[in-house]
C-alpha cells in the first residue's frame, strides 16, 4: 500500500487573510475612534485694542503714564497745550453773550425814555413847521422897520458929515485922513441900511416854499421814527436775533469741545500698550497718541473646515490649549460664526486639514486672562455630537 496522501492544507496560506481581517478591523476601529475624538482646529489669541487721539491736536505738555501701566476709565494719559484754544473759547463766549444781549433788546422792545425822546423830536419838528407856515409876527416886522429907519438915519448923518469934511478940506481946516474916515462911515451906514431893508423884505414876504417843504419832511421823519419805536421789533428781526444766538452757542460748544480734546483720557479700564510721546512733541489732529489694550476682552480667532461646521454653535463653551501651558485647559464661548466661507489663511492651519474651505469662528475667552497673551497659538477642541 501506498503512504496515505498528505493533506494539502497549509497554515501559512491563512496569514494574508488574517492580516486582511486585522487591517480591516483596525481601520474600522480607527474610524470609530476618530469619529468620537474631538476635532482639533488651530487659532490664535487676540485682544481688542483702542487707539486714543485728539481731534484738535497740539503740542504735548505732559505725559502722565508709561507703557505697561494699568489705567482706569477717565484717567488722563496725555495733556496738550491749551492757550490758543482757551482764547478761542473766550472769544466764542463773548460772541454768545453779545448775541444774547441783542436778542433781549429785540424781544423786550423800546424803553419808555426812548419813546419819549422820539415824541419830543416830533413836537420840535411840528413847532418849526408851524412857525414857518405862519410867517413873521407883526412885532418882528415892526422891529425890522424900526431898524431900517435907524439905518437910513445913520446913513443920512454919515453923508452930511462927509459933505462937511469935504468943504473943510478945501479950506485946509482938516486933513485928508478925516475926509477919508467920513467917507468910510458913509459906506458902512449904507451897508447897514441895505441889510435892514433885506431883513424887512424877508419878513414881509414870509418863508420860502422849499424851506417849508424841508420842515414838513423833517416832521414826517420824526413821526415815522416815533411810530416805529412804539411798534417795537418785527417778528423777522426777532427770528434773526434768535438764530444768531443759536449760532453763537454752537460755536461756543465747538470751542469747548476742542478745548476738552487737549486732555486725552482712557475710555475704559485697560493697559497702556504703546505710548511714544514726550513733552514738546507735536500731535496732529486725530493722530494716535497711545494704543490701549482691553486685556479683559481676550478672544480666539479660529477657522473650522466646511466639512465640520456642524460641530460649532454660537453659545457653546469649548476647551482650548496654548503651547506655553500645554497641560492646562482654558475655556472659551463661541460668540460668532461667519456666514461666508474663505480659504485657510497661511498663518493659521487646522490640525486636521480635511478641506481648504473654512469658516471664521470668534470665541470669547472665559478664563486665564492673567496667563494668556495676544498672539499665542491655540488648539481648540470641538466635541463631536452623535445621536
Amino acid at each position: 500500500m501506498t503512504e496515505p496522501q498528505k493533506s494539502r492544507f497549509k497554515p501559512k496560506a491563512l496569514v494574508p487573510l488574517a492580516l486582511l481581517l486585522v487591517g480591516f478591523g483596525g481601520n474600522r476601529g480607527y474610524k470609530a475612534w476618530v469619529a468620537h475624538e474631538p476635532l482639533e482646529i488651530g487659532g490664535m489669541v487676540e485682544v481688542r485694542t483702542i487707539q486714543v487721539a485728539s481731534r484738535s491736536g497740539g503740542r504735548v505738555v505732559d505725559v502722565r503714564v508709561r507703557e505697561g501701566e494699568r489705567v482706569a476709565k477717565g484717567q488722563e494719559l496725555v495733556t496738550l497745550e491749551r492757550t490758543e484754544l482757551e482764547a478761542k473759547r473766550d472769544e466764542a463766549r463773548a460772541a454768545m453773550e453779545l448775541a444774547q444781549a441783542q436778542l433781549d433788546r429785540t424781544t423786550n422792545g423800546p424803553r419808555t425814555v426812548e419813546v419819549d425822546a422820539y415824541g419830543a423830536r416830533v413836537a420840535g419838528a411840528q413847532a418849526q413847521l408851524d412857525e414857518l407856515a405862519r410867517g413873521a409876527r407883526r412885532e418882528d416886522v415892526e422891529h425890522a422897520r424900526a431898524q431900517l429907519a435907524a439905518a437910513e438915519s445913520q446913513l443920512k448923518n454919515a453923508e452930511l458929515a462927509a459933505s462937511r469934511s469935504a468943504e473943510l478940506m478945501k479950506t485946509g481946516a482938516i486933513a485928508q485922513a478925516e475926509v477919508d474916515n467920513a467917507a468910510s462911515q458913509v459906506e458902512t451906514a449904507r451897508a447897514n441900511r441895505d441889510a435892514a431893508k433885506s431883513a424887512l423884505a424877508l419878513l414881509a414876504d414870509g418863508s420860502r416854499p422849499e424851506v417849508v417843504a424841508a420842515a414838513r419832511a423833517r416832521l414826517a421823519e420824526a413821526r415815522a421814527q416815533l411810530e416805529n419805536t412804539r411798534l417795537g421789533s418785527r417778528d423777522e428781526d426777532v427770528r434773526v436775533a434768535r438764530a444768531q444766538l443759536v449760532q453763537a452757542q454752537a460755536r461756543l460748544a465747538l470751542a469747548e469741545t476742542n478745548l476738552a480734546e487737549t486732555s486725552i483720557s482712557a475710555p475704559r479700564d485697560c493697559v497702556v500698550e504703546a505710548l511714544d510721546l514726550r513733552p514738546g512733541d507735536m500731535l496732529g489732529p486725530s493722530q494716535a497718541a497711545a494704543t490701549l489694550v482691553e486685556d479683559d476682552q481676550l478672544f480666539v480667532r479660529a477657522y473650522v473646515p466646511e466639512t465640520e461646521l456642524g460641530l460649532v454653535h454660537v453659545g457653546d463653551t469649548v476647551p482650548f490649549t496654548v503651547d506655553t501651558f500645554g497641560g492646562h485647559a482654558f475655556h472659551a464661548t463661541v460668540q460668532h460664526v461667519n456666514d461666508v466661507g474663505e480659504y485657510t489663511p497661511r498663518n493659521v492651519q487646522t490640525v486636521d486639514e480635511r478641506a481648504n474651505q473654512v469658516y471664521l469662528v470668534r470665541l470669547g475667552v472665559a478664563d486665564g486672562h492673567e496667563l494668556l497673551r495676544a498672539g499665542m497659538a491655540v488648539t481648540v477642541r470641538l466635541a463631536r455630537r452623535h445621536p
